[in-house]
């Protein structure tokens, strides 16, 4: 069986993608390959209107993870988000958000994983990497909240882990 082969444009970058593999793992490219018109190129930067860090860094490391591996470097994984957000690849978000609950258990890690999920997640999926901080010093919780809370505006319901 021959795989489909397309192009996608993002930001003057050209990537070429499987189109089988991204029609099965994002709701986005499920809606447009399979209902749209045959175009040789997708531009996706309209994309960014939704999702402002939406990019080609995240759109590499999307493709990667559909192809069956993504590694992504932790000053990329707002990028990976943005990518898994405006692509609709809930499978990639949720294991990112995974691999942030994990971040967020370790105390070296933990202010890193709690600022990224408050800042870029939705209440309820910050709430539960929050939720699952265990990090040897409460106090060290309430610093990161602290400085999430200057960076990322003044929502206490955000943080507060019931």
């Amino acid at each position: 069986m021959e795989c489909s082969k397309r192009n996608l444009k993002l930001d003057n970058t050209e990537f070429v993608i499987n189109e089988e593999q991204m029609i099965a793992t994002s709701n986005f490219f499920k809606r447009m390959l399979i209902s749209g018109e045959k175009k040789k190129i997708i531009v996706l930067d309209e994309l960014k209107q939704k999702q402002p860090c939406f990019d080609a860094i995240g759109l590499a490391i999307a493709i990667s993870f559909v192809g069956g591996y993504a590694e992504i470097p932790l000053n990329r994984i707002i990028n990976a988000l943005a990518a898994a957000n405006a692509l609709e690849m809930w499978d990639m978000r949720k294991a990112i958000i995974e691999q942030l609950r994990i971040l967020a258990s370790k105390p070296e890690s933990a202010p890193f994983a709690i600022n990224v999920a408050v800042c870029n997640l939705e209440k309820d999926k910050a709430k539960y990497v929050v939720k699952h901080s265990t990090t040897e010093s409460q106090v060290a919780i309430e610093l990161a909240v602290q400085a999430i809370k200057v960076w990322c505006g003044n929502d206490d319901q955000r943080y507060t882990v019931h």
